[in-house]
């Protein structure tokens, strides 16, 4: 470490050298997922080297990284042209949990247990963080054009965006 070194690498291989979805580093594992048919791995660290604890193909992060709540991943699978789905996945095993093909999730982000889905459409859609299921409290249509950007909740406001710039801000103080 204080030579600057690196302790070790993992060779993750993908179309167009696309790796754009961040890592989650937690409990001594590590989480890799991407897009362009990669699909996610988890591997323990303790050793000082990485291990594989498992691999999948049902979650392949193209732009955004996976959320990881109470031991499930939330993550947006697939390729963000023909539409991805949103998946909750065991962190342990990497089963997956459930699946909604239909959304076009576009973005995804977390507060207070609570997922903020910004589909492709504009639609801007809250349900808890849960392998309960997709059970959504709240939707509202905040935006016109292709959203494939994260939502963003800062001091009670949520910010969205659009991929040609067009941000709109919602306030969800009391």
């Amino acid at each position: 470490i204080d030579t600057g070194e690196p302790l070790w690498s993992e060779r993750w291989l993908t179309s167009f050298n696309c790796n754009a979805a961040d890592p989650i580093v937690h409990n001594g594992k590590l989480f890799l997922s991407s897009g362009y048919n990669r699909g996610a791995a988890l591997f323990d660290l303790s050793s000082g080297r990485p291990e594989r604890i498992w691999k999948s193909k049902e979650m392949k992060n193209q732009l955004h990284g996976s959320l990881l709540h109470d031991g499930h991943l939330y993550g947006i699978d697939g390729d963000m042209e023909t539409g991805g789905r949103l998946v909750c996945m065991r962190w342990d095993d990497g089963e997956v949990v459930w699946a909604e093909e239909d959304l076009r999730p576009g973005g995804l982000a977390m507060a207070d247990g609570d997922l903020l889905l910004l589909r492709e459409d504009g639609h801007l859609t809250l349900a808890p963080a849960t392998p309960a299921g997709w059970n959504p409290v709240a939707d509202v249509k905040v935006l016109e054009g292709k959203c494939w950007t994260r939502p963003v909740l800062s001091g009670g406001r949520i910010f969205c965006r659009t991929v040609d710039g067009q941000v709109v801000c919602v306030d969800c103080r009391d």
